[in-house]
């Protein structure tokens, strides 16, 4: 029983570092999933949906605080009590994220390792039995609570490095990039990969047997292929509202599938910008919080490189004074760089520098 005890201890105490660790070196990509989740379109709670960013900083920093003091055995049963109130919650938060198909990705791991809502939700079930069952093993053992010297030590050290690595993300850019545009991504291949394996998305009909009252669903090829189904004294009924689509193949999954600028005309650049021998991208997510700095960031630009041909990329337009712009989704823009505003440098199509500005 010891040796099952501390191995799932241990356990415990790593996924919850790994986990806070993930989100600590992106803290502010953190708090844009609370964003969805706090959104009208999932919870409706615009004031916490402003303190998205300080939230994420929390949550972050207490996983990897409980996961050192669970490792650590130090305040043991207190730190598995705030772990079984945490996985509580987000085990509620995925399961309903799951359930009516909301927010497609917790953000549990970050972008380090994308889980669907019922993976999560499993995830949060299982350490939320694990810690149960630790709590149950350790509640009539004595842990230490204050600790001896060299324990605080590193925990404390352990902490300020924490909040320093979460600083520095939140303030620049994460010293660590797990997203898809990271330096050395070249986005033109990954746009030819996607094209080559794109995703199968398949319609299924709803039919229903007017003698027997009988509901079937079907593909569309299946329909077509037998004459049963449509034929003119056929018994079955499309029930055209009940018409669905499902997704059979994925096919090759990249955040870059959403890298879609466009023209004032609403014309599709992407492919003329990725071919580019070379190109300054000034882009901003939001632009109403940066648009009295863009003039003079644009200046700075062409004085710094001239000759090179600078765009400005930003969810609307009539941002970037005199260079060419484009529109593309301010999501897919934060997904880009977590800075507002920043550049990024593409060498036909491949990300050669990216940064804050």
């Amino acid at each position: 029983m010891k040796r099952v005890s501390n191995f799932l201890r241990c356990l415990l105490g790593l996924v919850f570092i790994v986990s806070g660790a993930v989100k600590t070196i992106d803290a502010r990509g953190f708090s844009y999933k609370l964003e969805e989740y706090f959104s009208p379109a999932v919870f409706n709670l615009p004031a916490l949906e402003r303190l998205s960013l300080p939230i994420a900083v929390i949550i972050s920093l207490a996983e990897i605080i409980l996961g050192l003091f669970i490792l650590t055995k130090f305040k043991l049963k207190q730190s598995l009590v705030m772990v079984m109130l945490l996985c509580t919650f987000f085990a509620f938060l995925t399961f309903y994220s799951a359930y009516y198909d909301v927010v497609k990705d917790c953000g549990c791991f970050g972008d380090a390792l994308k889980l669907k809502p019922w993976e999560s939700f499993w995830k949060d079930i299982i350490l939320l039995i694990i810690s149960v069952f630790l709590f149950t093993v350790y509640q009539k053992k004595h842990s230490s609570s204050i600790g001896n010297i060299n324990t605080k030590l590193f925990l404390g050290l352990s902490f300020l490095l924490t909040c320093g690595i979460c600083a520095y993300g939140v303030i620049s850019e994460p010293i660590i990039d797990f997203r898809a545009y990271k330096i050395g991504t070249n986005l033109l291949a990954e746009k030819e990969k996607i094209n080559l394996n794109p995703p199968v998305v398949q319609t299924f009909y709803s039919l229903k047997n007017k003698k027997t009252q009988q509901r079937i669903q079907i593909s569309t090829t299946e329909y077509t292929d037998k004459e049963e189904y449509w034929a003119e004294d056929s018994p079955w009924e499309l029930e055209s509202d009940k018409t669905i689509s499902k997704t059979i193949s994925e096919g090759y999954v990249s955040e870059v599938a959403k890298f879609h600028p466009t023209d004032a005309s609403g014309t599709d650049q992407t492919d003329a910008i990725l071919r580019e021998p070379e190109i300054y991208i000034l882009a901003t997510h939001d632009p109403k919080s940066v648009q009295s700095k863009i003039p003079k960031q644009i200046s700075i630009l062409k004085s710094q490189h001239p000759g090179k041909l600078i765009v400005g990329i930003s969810p609307t337009f009539g941002v970037f004074p005199g260079i060419p712009e484009y529109q593309m989704d301010g999501t897919a823009i934060k997904t880009i760089a977590r800075s507002n505003p920043f550049i990024l440098v593409l060498q036909h199509g491949k990300i050669i520098a990216k940064k804050p500005f």
